[in-house]
This record gives structure tokens, C-alpha cells and sequence, in this order.
């Protein structure tokens, strides 16, 4: 809360405007975080929180309220869906990364003028393209892989740990199917 009065009777006739709100911009920025150190628990806790306040029989379920209606800052709930997949990625040096919660996932990913789909199952990976282009270098997972078929083909990629090097790149666009097994 953004600021309370223990003793009630002293509370002034016009409080501070939202004096009663709570910021969840900044606690959908933390669940985030504990998702990403491996807090799923705990993050999930956050989320309820913040989610039944706006169940829809309280409150706007499309409009969370913080320093006004329309706040900027509770769209740093999309960080919650990079958590989940664990995503990373540097644009300029063409990397990719996903360390995804949970075993059996299928996550929107976007970056850019590039998205699409990433599923997970156990150690097989599938990379869907579904608009935009990206020159992908390297791809960084959460399991060894071995083999790699881009598009229904077999390539030569470098397999090393958990990454995954395409020398000289390969072009990911609208329609490319990566899978990763």
C-alpha cells in the first residue's frame, strides 16, 4: 500500500490521492524476478494477489489502476510471459534463448518485428516463426541437444552443452519451423 494511517481517527478528510492502491506494476515486476531465480511457488502467489484484485466483480479486469487509470506501468505483466519461457535473446549478436517453467509448454515469444511459437517437451523443442525475419546465430536451451532440422531438413549445426551455433547464420521468417531434439 501506498501509504496507510494505523490510527484511523487520524486520517485527514482528503487523503492522498490512491493512498489505498497498492503499485503492482512493481509486483508483477517481482514475480517475474522470482520466477526467473526459480521462485515459481512464490511468484504464482504474487500473481494471485495482484489478479483477484481485479476479478471483475471488484474491479476493471482490463484496467489495472495505479497513479491513474490506463497506467503505463502494469503492462510490466508481459514480463511475466518472458519468465515462463524463460526468454533471452540478443538481437545484435543473433541469439535466442529459452529455459522455459515447466516441462510441456507452448509460449508466444516476441522480439522486435520477429514473433512466434515455442513448445518444449521434455528434451524436444519446436521453433515456430510466425512473422518477421531474424538471422538466428545461436540458440540457447535448457537440455543438450543433438540434432537440429530447420524446415523439414537436417542441418549442420554445432551442438555444444546447451547451445546450439548455426555458423553464418540461418534466416528465421514467417513460416520457418526450428526443431531442436
Amino acid at each position: 500500500m501506498m501509504c496507510t494511517w494505523p490510527d484511523a481517527e487520524n486520517m485527514p478528510a482528503i487523503p492522498l490521492p490512491y493512498n489505498c492502491e497498492t503499485m503492482h506494476g512493481f509486483e508483477w515486476t517481482f514475480a517475474a524476478h522470482l520466477l526467473r531465480e526459480g521462485f515459481k511457488a512464490e511468484a504464482e502467489e504474487v500473481i494471485r494477489s495482484i489478479v483477484s484484485r481485479y476479478d471483475g466483480s471488484n474491479r476493471n479486469p482490463y484496467n489495472e489502476i495505479e497513479c491513474g487509470s490506463n497506467y503505463a506501468r502494469s503492462m510490466a505483466s508481459y514480463g511475466i510471459l518472458c519468465a515462463y519461457a524463460g526468454f533471452s535473446f540478443d538481437a545484435g549478436e543473433g541469439r535466442l534463448g529459452f529455459a522455459p517453467v515447466g516441462e510441456d509448454v507452448s509460449i508466444p515469444w516476441t522480439l522486435g518485428d520477429v514473433w512466434g511459437i515455442f513448445e518444449q517437451k521434455h528434451t524436444k523443442a519446436k521453433l515456430q516463426v510466425r512473422g518477421g525475419t531474424f538471422n538466428l546465430k545461436e540458440l540457447t536451451l535448457d537440455f543438450s541437444p543433438a540434432e537440429v532440422n530447420f524446415n523439414g531438413n537436417m542441418v549442420s549445426a554445432e551442438c555444444s552443452d546447451n547451445r546450439v551455433f548455426f555458423p553464418g547464420g540461418i534466416v528465421l521468417e514467417s513460416g520457418s519451423r526450428l526443431e531442436i531434439f
